[in-house]
This record gives C-alpha cells, structure tokens and sequence, in this order.
C-alpha cells in the first residue's frame, strides 16, 4: 500500500427482508425453485391501476435492523419513487426512501482482527422494493418478475473505512447481525445479501473527497476484498502518473479476469428524479411499534463475542458461537448449569471447545444427540470422581451419537467399581519378575503395572488412582 495516499471507503449493503410476502403485495417472498414469472401479480408487473399495500413485518424488520446499527428512529418516514428506465423495473421507477428514511445516525463496531475493534457511523437505513432479475442467455436476455417487489433494506455507511480488510470485517459483521437477529437468512450465494462498494484516494492530509468509484453487486466477502484491493491499486498507479479520475464512474468485478470493467458513469441524485411516492402514505413510528419489533433484550453479536472472550475462550471458538445462534445457545445453556463453579465450567468448556466442536463440524448440531443437561451431567460426574475421565469419555462419544440415559449408565459405572487393593496384589503376584525389576532401578516398568490394572479395571478407573496405590504397595 502506498503511504502517500488515504484510501476512502464506503458501502450500501442491500439485505432481503425475511417475511413471508413481497413489500407492497401479497405474493409470497420466494424466488427460487419456482418457474420464471409464476410468483407474481398485477403489482409484480407495475400493471396500470394497481395500488401498493405497505407489508408491516418488512417495516418491523426494518426497524430491528436499525435499532441493531444503533441508529436513531425517526418519528415520520415516507416514500418515494427513484425513477430509471431499466427492463428489470417495469414501473419505470423504484418504490424507495429518499430524504425521510426511518433510521440515520447509527454506527457499527467489529473486529479487525482478534486484539483491535474499529467503529464506523451509519448514515441511514432505509426500506425498498427490490427489482426483477435478469437472465442472459447468447442469444437473448429474459426477464424473471418473480423476485420483483420483495423487500430490501438499505444500509449505507459513511466513508469510514481504510482498507479492503477493514470493508470486508465490517461486511461480516453486518452480516452477523442480520442472521443473529432473524432479519434475513443473507445467503449471498442466492443474493440475499448483497454489497455496493465505493472507494476514492485522496493524499494525506487532504479532507477533500476525490471522485469515487462504484463496484456493483458484491456477493461474497472475498469479493469484496479482491474488488476494493484491484481498484485501490489502479487508482494508485494513476495518481502517482498524475492521471486521477475526474468524473465519478459505476464498475463491475469480473471474478475470472480479476479486475473490474467500466459499467457507466456514476448517477448523481438530479438523475433519479425523486419525488413523493403518492400512492403509500406516510407512517408514523410510534414507541410501541420499536418494541414490538425489538422485544425486551437486544444483545450485540460483538458483545456476545466480547462476553466469550472474557470467560477465557478462544477469539475463533467466540466467533464460531457467534456466528450459530443454536450453537450459542447450547453453550450459554452449558454454563447456566455449572453456576459461578470457574472449575466446572472450565471442565465443560474444554471438553465443548475439543471434542464436542469437533462432531459438530462433522455430523451438525441437529445430529448431535446429546442435551446440554446431559453433557453437564457427565462432567460433573467426572468432577465428583462419580466415574473417571476414561469412563465419562465413553459414556460422552456414545451420547453423541445415539440416545442413552445418562444416569444409568453413570451407575452402572459406579457399580462395576473394584477392589483396586486385590486386584493390584494379585498383578503383582503373577508379575513378580516385574515387580523386581522397579525395585532393582528400574522405575519405568510401573508403567506396564499400570496399564495391567487398567485393562483389569476395563478402563473405568482413572490411571492416576492407579498409579497411586501401586506407588504406595511398591514402598512398602
């Protein structure tokens, strides 16, 4: 990176709305594996004389969204129609929000990496009707409406941010909040979350923003990444050759060439032609609505993240909790069980964080057969030498996998106990010759008694308390 030269960058990131029907019809809010325009209706099309009904659960998504990104609610928004002529916009216009959106003036913390946080402003979040999609074939390029008209929240940054990393960390994060809070599934794979990235370069020092560059329809992380770093290096090079861009400009990512091709140049506002969408009235957000979209606790996934770290996890064991709500739950229920016990739950936490991740990464949690009730009961076990490691290892790989009831196996543990003093006298009897050997130097052959009394004892007595009695009859 050339230290002479600031880089500038801002995202929209269009994120579909998880409700059941499309923002201003009925239709339900699905588009794939339906044929082409068979998920559609009047108002799909922009048909004349139809009129839009606005979808509550998409305006309460909205909401929670915004409340998320700590933005301010506003007490009055409206809509407005953007106006452009493009064959996946039937209506010749956008229903969207312009100048009252109902969220500004929020801000977003994440992860650089596992020691450093960064904190960015949002400047708005605002509700939109997605357009139709675009099928090119060789021949021709086919319209399918079935995606038009389902809902999309906007969510605009401030150029805030300083690198490609910094843009895609931020990304994530957004993305984790979304999913965390139920607002949409974001599978950018299927585009349901998809990301507009602007980036300028200025020299140090300067405050002016240069003309920036626009790269359309991100959908990955990595694409964002590579996107952002190939534009930083080329607008690099032209200004160290004197030759910055004058105009603003829109791109696209050509991921098999690996660098961007020009699209056309960046609309200013004047070009959209804003003005009040007549036919969906204003709302007004009153209080009760907030809470009827928010509910009572809202915790942060960074704060989640945050709270893991400082009971001892991991930063990639916090993140992969974080990132699975049901996987977090199970954890945060593992906890509750052991109290404020720090050497319970740090039994329970190593055994989740090796064994337990590991399964679940193989098998899924909703493979995984075992309770957090359960798990705990088998470490607590443990724990109150109720059964040794060896036994309780046992009893847990096979609650993994199948259903078991974790009481009686723990008893029959119990019950299967032995005299550890005559079976230990009896090995020494059938293994005097070794017995001579330790007494006569040499101590490593205590290992060998050991593991004699462990495949006696069939593994249920720990090798430690073993170990222990055989050390005292040998000092004798």
């Amino acid at each position: 990176m050339n230290k002479k030269f600031e880089i500038i960058i801002g995202l929209e990131v269009h994120v579909r709305l998880k409700t059941c029907s499309k923002l201003f019809c009925a239709c339900n809010n699905i588009d794939e594996g339906i044929a082409p325009n068979k998920n559609v209706c009047p108002t799909c099309f922009g048909s004349v004389g139809t009129l839009p009904l606005l979808n509550k659960e998409a305006f309460l998504l909205g909401i929670r969204a915004s409340k998320a990104l700590k933005c301010s609610i506003a007490k009055k928004c409206k809509w407005d129609r953007k106006q452009y002529f493009y064959p996946d916009l039937p209506k010749g216009y956008q229903i969207s929000q312009y100048d009252m959106p109902f969220a500004k003036n929020g801000e977003l913390e994440f992860f650089l990496d596992e020691k450093n946080l960064k904190k960015i402003l949002i400047n708005r979040v605002h509700l939109e009707e997605d357009a139709a999609k675009l099928l090119h074939t060789k021949k021709d390029s086919l319209v399918d409406f079935n995606r038009s008209g389902v809902p999309l929240i906007e969510i605009v940054t401030e150029p805030d941010l300083r690198s490609a990393s910094e843009a895609k960390q931020a990304l994530k994060e957004i993305h984790r909040i979304v999913r965390n809070f139920e607002i949409s599934d974001a599978d950018m794979e299927k585009g349901q979350l998809r990301c507009d990235a602007s980036v300028s370069l200025r020299p140090y020092g300067n405050k002016k923003l240069y003309p920036r560059t626009e790269i359309k329809n991100l959908n990955s992380f990595r694409m964002v990444e590579m996107a952002l770093q190939y534009e930083i290096d080329k607008q690099t090079k032209e200004w160290l050759e004197d030759n910055f861009q004058k105009t603003q400009r829109t791109v696209l990512w050509n991921s098999v060439a690996k660098k961007t091709e020009f699209m056309r140049g960046k609309e200013t506002e004047a070009d959209y032609r804003y003005f009040p969408e007549p036919d969906v009235p204003e709302v007004e957000i009153e209080s009760q609505l907030i809470t009827e979209s928010c509910g009572d606790s809202f915790v942060l996934p960074i704060e989640k993240v945050k709270k893991y770290l400082a009971i001892g996890l991991y930063f990639s064991i916090a993140n992969i909790l974080v990132s699975n709500k049901k996987l977090a739950e199970y954890f945060d229920c593992l906890m509750r069980l052991a109290g404020h016990n720090k050497e319970l739950r740090t039994e329970l936490q190593k055994l989740f964080c090796a064994d337990f991740l590991a399964v679940v990464k193989k098998r899924g949690l909703q493979n995984i057969q075992l309770t957090p009730s359960d798990f705990f009961k088998i470490v607590h076990a443990v724990f109150t030498k109720k059964v040794s490691k060896q036994l309780a290892r046992k009893i847990f790989n096979k609650a993994l996998l199948e259903k078991i009831e974790i009481e009686k196996e723990i008893n029959i543990g119990t019950e299967e106990s032995f005299d550890l003093e005559n079976i230990i006298n009896g090995i020494f009897v059938q293994h005097k010759e070794i017995v001579e050997q330790y007494k006569a130097g040499n101590t490593k052959v205590i290992n060998v008694l050991i593991g004699i009394s462990m495949k006696k004892t069939k593994g249920i007595v720990s090798a430690q308390d073993i170990a222990k009695i055989i050390k005292e009859k040998l000092r004798t």
